[in-house]
C-alpha cells in the first residue's frame, strides 16, 4: 500500500455523496479502510495496563518496563485505523465532536490490556480529521497484513518470564553467552535455524525477537526472590 493509493476523505465523502458516519460504518463492516497520515513526527509509546496497576510502573520510569512499546512516525507514514479508533470516531461524532484531536485519537486507539504512556509530537493541539484518508477497495490479503503491522501483540508476562528462563537455560552453552549473560543475537539466530528445520513461517522473526528477548530479560530481573 503506497499513500497514491489513498485518497483524502473529505474528497471521497463529496464524491460518493456520503456523510462521514456512512464511511465510518463501511470501514466497520470491513467494506473500506481508512487510515491517518502523519503531517508531522511523532512517536507514541504504549506500556501494558497491569503494569500500572501492580505498581511495576510509574510515570517516571515506564521507558524501562518490560512491557512499553514505543512507535516513531515521520512525515507522509501512515496507519489503518483499526476497530478501535473507529468506534473511538463514531462516538465522537454522536458526540456532536468530529474534530478529534491527534491525543484524543490515539488514546481512542490504544491496544487492549494497554495505556497510553507518552506521545511526542511538534504539534498536538490540531484536529486530525483533515489527515484522515481512505482506500475504499481494500484487498483482504493486504488488509489482514495492514493490521497486524498497526496492531500490538500484548506480551504476557507470564510469557516473558518463560522465554527469560529459557534463554538463561540455553545460556549454559557458551555458543548462546555473552560473559555472563544470555548472547541475544545467537539466541535469535538459533530461531531462525529452527523456523527453517520445522518448516515454520519466520515473518518476524528477523525484525522484533531481539527486543522481545531483551523485553524478557528485563523483566526477569525484576521477578528474582
Amino acid at each position: 500500500m503506497q499513500l497514491d493509493d489513498l485518497t483524502p476523505l473529505a474528497v471521497y465523502c463529496e464524491k460518493e455523496k456520503l456523510t462521514y458516519r456512512q464511511v465510518l460504518a463501511k470501514a466497520l463492516a470491513g467494506k473500506a479502510e481508512i487510515y491517518y497520515v502523519f503531517d508531522r513526527w511523532a512517536e507514541v509509546t504504549y506500556v501494558l495496563e497491569e503494569d500500572f496497576i501492580n505498581g511495576t510502573v510509574t510515570d517516571k520510569n515506564f521507558r524501562e518496563a518490560p512491557s512499553c512499546i514505543e512507535y516513531a512516525y515521520n512525515i507522509c507514514d501512515f496507519i489503518l485505523l483499526t476497530d478501535g479508533y473507529l468506534k473511538g470516531l463514531w462516538k465522537a461524532e454522536n458526540d456532536g465532536n468530529n474534530r478529534l484531536y491527534f491525543e484524543e485519537l490515539f488514546d481512542l486507539g490504544t491496544p487492549d490490556g494497554y495505556v497510553l504512556a507518552c506521545l511526542n509530537r511538534e504539534a498536538d493541539d490540531e484536529a486530525i480529521t483533515d489527515n484522515l484518508f481512505i482506500n475504499p477497495n481494500p484487498a483482504t490479503s493486504i488488509a489482514k497484513d495492514l493490521v497486524s503491522e498497526n496492531t500490538l501483540a500484548k506480551p504476557s508476562t507470564t510469557a516473558l518470564k518463560v522465554i527469560g528462563l529459557l534463554m538463561h537455560h540455553l545460556a549454559k552453552s557458551p555458543k548462546y553467552a555473552s560473559g555472563t549473560t544470555p548472547n541475544k543475537s545467537q539466541i535469535k539466530e538459533l530461531l531462525l535455524e529452527l523456523a527453517v528445520e520445522l518448516d515454520v513461517n519466520n515473518y518476524g522473526l528477523s525484525k522484533v525477537d531481539e527486543r522481545l528477548l531483551a523485553d524478557a530479560m528485563k523483566y526477569l530481573e525484576t521477578q528474582k526472590n
